[in-house]
């Protein structure tokens, strides 16, 4: 209340010449030797895994779908026209995964995603075409540009939207869903967004 009078003209007078105060903005480097300096520090110190999860995030916007992206040629895939007899199904069943892209003509045609909890219901001695799973359980087909950056597609999968993108070299980030995703190089899941996520 002393120095009032004094210290508030002074603090006005500076505000209005030096203008507002910034805050401390540091980049990528600069955090990464911040981390560096808590990694040392005795009270609180980061643990190895600490470290390799907050680089991962770091390194998110560096990386591209592309970069991470499982190739067309590398994935398990199911033609359309293709019979659900008892083989294919214990062949569905030992290949372990929840998702698999269903493609007409060439590979890199996409016409649906088949998931595995779709084939319960279905009798192999059927001998039931794949596409008419598909129509019972239209699943949508979401595609990415594989220039996209590993932040926004995390962003993407953190919506909870869908667990697997299409990949394709086109103009637009994240297309709407659509009956088939043509132009196909490769796929993204939400697992390998994380495992890049946490090295």
């Amino acid at each position: 209340l002393i120095l009032f009078p004094v210290a508030w003209p002074i603090a006005l007078a500076l505000d209005n010449l030096l203008g507002e105060e910034m805050g401390t903005v540091y980049n990528k480097k600069e955090l990464e030797m911040l981390m560096q300096m808590h990694v040392d520090d005795e009270e609180t110190p980061l643990t190895i895994r600490d470290q390799e999860i907050f680089r991962g995030m770091l390194q998110l916007s560096d990386h591209c779908v592309k970069d991470i992206m499982t190739k067309l040629e590398d994935c398990y895939m199911i033609e359309v026209d293709a019979m659900l007899t008892f083989d294919k199904m214990l062949d569905i069943y030992r290949r372990g995964y929840t998702r698999i892209p269903v493609y007409k003509g060439s590979k890199d045609f996409i016409v649906g995603l088949l998931y595995t909890k779709d084939l319960i219901m279905v009798d192999p001695e059927d001998d039931l075409p794949v596409e008419r799973v598909l129509e019972f359980c239209n699943r949508e087909l979401l595609s990415v540009d594989a220039r996209t950056h590993l932040d926004l597609m995390f962003q993407q999968v953190e919506s909870g939207r869908s667990h697997l993108y299409f990949v394709q070299n086109k103009v637009s980030e994240v297309d709407e869903a659509t009956e088939h995703v043509a132009g196909v190089i490769g796929i993204v899941t939400l697992e390998d967004v994380i495992e890049e996520l946490i090295q």
